[in-house]
């Protein structure tokens, strides 16, 4: 399982609600003491650094996304302190479909390594129609022997 039928209805709410900016955020997953899964959405701090720096910054939330190092932080303290793992990172393209781009598979890595090795990247692909509906969704995850991220069966709940 990627998703819950539940947390897909609340990433695809976000992404519908910040339309038509890029979403992003978390869902954390823990196994002891109890089963639990927890969904963190978080900012999109990408117009902000835009607006500062466009030559370093060139693309906005309509293009892109970055989460903001506050929302990454609280990520990281509720993993220690709660011993969650980070389970999904996701977000979404506006107007285009769900596949992992070359910034996004860049974005996703350190040095050639992956940030989150374990971690499912999920994109959801968010489209204005007769209403602004979400149309697709697909799965990615770091495949160490081919050094990439490779798509992963998903299917909408």
């Amino acid at each position: 399982m990627i998703v819950t039928p539940a947390e897909f209805a609340q990433l695809s709410a976000q992404a519908i609600r910040e339309y038509p900016f890029e979403c992003c955020g978390f869902v954390l997953e823990r196994t002891t003491p109890t089963r639990d899964r927890l969904w963190l959405p978080c900012r999109n701090e990408q117009n902000e650094l835009h607006r500062k720096d466009p030559k370093t910054y060139p693309r906005d939330a309509r293009t892109a996304y970055r989460i903001h190092g506050q929302d990454v932080i609280n990520m990281e303290r509720l993993a220690l302190k709660e011993s969650y793992r980070l389970s999904v990172l996701y977000h979404s393209h506006v107007d285009v479909g769900a596949y992992f781009s070359p910034t996004d598979r860049e974005s996703a890595k350190f040095d050639g390594e992956p940030l989150y090795p374990d971690t499912v990247y999920l994109v959801l692909s968010v489209r204005k129609r007769s209403a602004v509906e979400v149309d697709a969704a697909a799965a990615f995850r770091w495949d160490a022997q081919e050094k990439d991220f490779i798509q992963v069966p998903f299917e909408l709940p």
